[in-house]
């Protein structure tokens, strides 16, 4: 089956310039154009989401896309991409870590095709603006999104099923005999996060427990989008949960890092986690959770299992490119510690 490759040496030309023509890039000359096209037909290419068969891959791209580097370093995106690298390295692929913290630089191995297809990390917020041409790029190439896919784009997506999270989180809350709870989230853009609390508070209600949502008002980061990693945009919401009357038992969080920072918030506050107000979090994660006592209870979502099974999709993918867009949700569970604790009393 050729490949651009072949097509560039039919035509004459570069890498660059057949993709160019086969995405209709307006900035090729006419005569270039219609030589690759007849290259095109002449040796019967297809583009490679649009073959059927099993592929050789040898070399797939991981790209983190938009994101900050201290977003890049936290224990769960660290833990989906090995995931991702193990199961690479057992099927003897070539790893390319593709990072793209502003989406108008595109990295020549997607531009000229140089990797067979792409794993994608990407931030996932709503009101940010991604590039024509970047969207383009990743159309021409297989690709699976790990944990979710950002509005305006497609594709296959493997990740947590983020409603079991939030139904799993309010389920143990209510068995401990927690009736009053809010809902601490520093950062609503983010969409896992919303669809994390909004999973939280419909379950919460469903079996009686009286949920306060609070949420900063804030604007939408440029890129490259770092992480809530600051005491100061967490510490205005639990100071908020501490007014509220009746007071809650407990606060859900969305991500263990920023537990992190309620953790901090409380214990500024004079208040005891666990002894005086409950915390529960999401994505188990170990470095951090190493320093925090009483030990975080949190959902674990699994991230190493998720980036092998992104693995597992993007090879279905290749072997069955004319299917519909799947999504694959790994099942939470819970992971308990001693951050919860036990009401006896209402």
């Amino acid at each position: 089956m050729p490949t651009v490759h072949d097509i560039a040496r039919h035509a004459g030309v570069a890498v660059g310039t057949v993709s160019r023509v086969l995405h209709h890039h307006p900035a090729v000359q006419e005569e270039i154009r219609l030589r690759v096209q007849r290259s095109v037909e002449e040796l019967g290419y297809r583009p490679l989401r649009r073959r059927t068969g099993r592929q050789v891959v040898r070399h797939i791209g991981v790209v983190t896309l938009g994101m900050d580097k201290s977003l890049i370093t936290l224990p769960v995106i660290g833990c989906l991409l090995h995931g991702v690298h193990d199961a690479l390295r057992d099927r003897g692929i070539t790893l390319s870590l593709l990072d793209i913290p502003e989406p108008v630089a595109i990295p020549e191995a997607l531009t000229e095709y140089t990797v067979d297809a792409v794993i994608i990390k990407s931030v996932l917020r709503e009101g940010l603006v991604w590039p024509a041409p970047l969207r383009a790029v990743l159309a021409g190439l297989p690709h699976v999104w790990l944990t979710g896919c950002p509005p305006g784009f497609t594709g296959d997506v493997c990740g947590a099923d983020d409603y079991s999270i939030g139904a799993l989180a309010a389920a143990h809350l209510h068995a401990h005999g927690h009736h009053g709870v809010a809902v601490v989230n520093p950062d609503p853009g983010h969409l896992l996060f919303a669809r994390r609390c909004a999973a939280f508070s419909q379950t919460a209600h469903h079996v009686g427990v009286m949920v306060r949502v609070l949420e900063s008002q804030t604007a939408c980061p440029p890129f490259p989008c770092p992480p809530v990693a600051n005491l100061a945009e967490v510490l205005p919401l639990v100071d908020q949960a501490l007014a509220l009357r009746p007071r809650p038992t407990a606060l859900f969080v969305p991500a263990d890092s920023i537990a992190v920072q309620v953790y901090r918030a409380l214990t500024m506050r004079g208040i005891a986690v666990c002894q005086t107000m409950s915390v529960l979090s999401v994505n188990h994660e170990h470095p951090l959770l190493d320093g925090l006592f009483p030990r975080l209870t949190t959902i674990d979502i699994h991230a190493g299992e998720i980036g092998r099974r992104a693995v597992e999709l993007l090879f279905w993918r290749l072997e069955h490119p004319e299917a519909a867009e799947s999504s694959l949700h790994l099942t939470p569970t819970l992971a308990p510690g001693e951050s919860v604790a036990r009401i006896t009393e209402r």
